[in-house]
């Protein structure tokens, strides 16, 4: 495209395949160094004006602007310290607990430990204590057993003495008779 916007008959590609840009160029450029310098001109007036009218309220909004920045950026900074030393006391006041929690598991487990072995102790004397007293009951009936045993055999020697007597009485009446 030339300055008067006609296209060239290139297809609007240019030699170094960049078309559109450079037909953008083209027609965002000035026909005549004239015009160029006129819109400069018209430009750095247009700024002399801006200026004018409102460069103290610029310059006031930038130094505000800077003010607000240096606020953000040292409460910010601030905010930062803060965070890290709460997040560092958290930390520190964690492991503490988690200490402590430990030092408990491990003394509950020392107790129960110990409880452990105190009822093992009674379980044992217990069980001694009834395995004596068993064997004294056990000895006691096989004692009663053994004399009852006794008595009878006695007994039954006194009784077949009685009848060998009977027996004898009763063959000594019978010779008699006969």
């Amino acid at each position: 495209m030339s300055a008067n916007g006609v296209v060239h008959p290139t297809n609007g590609q240019s030699k170094n395949g960049n078309g559109k840009a450079e037909l953008l160029l083209e027609q965002s450029m000035p026909s005549s160094s004239a015009q160029a310098q006129t819109q400069m001109v018209e430009a750095d007036s247009l700024n002399r004006i801006r200026d004018i009218l409102f460069g103290q309220q610029v310059r006031d909004h930038e130094s505000q602007f800077a003010a607000l920045e240096l606020r953000l950026v040292e409460e910010t900074g601030r905010l930062r310290a803060d965070f890290g030393q709460q997040l560092t006391a958290l930390d520190v006041k964690l492991t503490q607990q988690i200490e402590t929690l430990a030092q408990q598991i491990e003394a509950e487990k020392s107790e129960r430990q110990q409880a452990v072995k105190e009822l093992q102790r009674e379980a044992q004397s217990q069980t001694q204590a009834l395995r004596e007293a068993l064997t004294e009951r056990i000895d006691a009936v096989l004692a009663r057993l053994e004399q009852e045993q006794c008595d009878r055999t006695t007994s039954a020697k006194s009784q077949k003495a009685q009848l060998a007597g009977l027996f004898v009485q009763l063959a000594e009446q019978l010779e008699a008779d006969s």
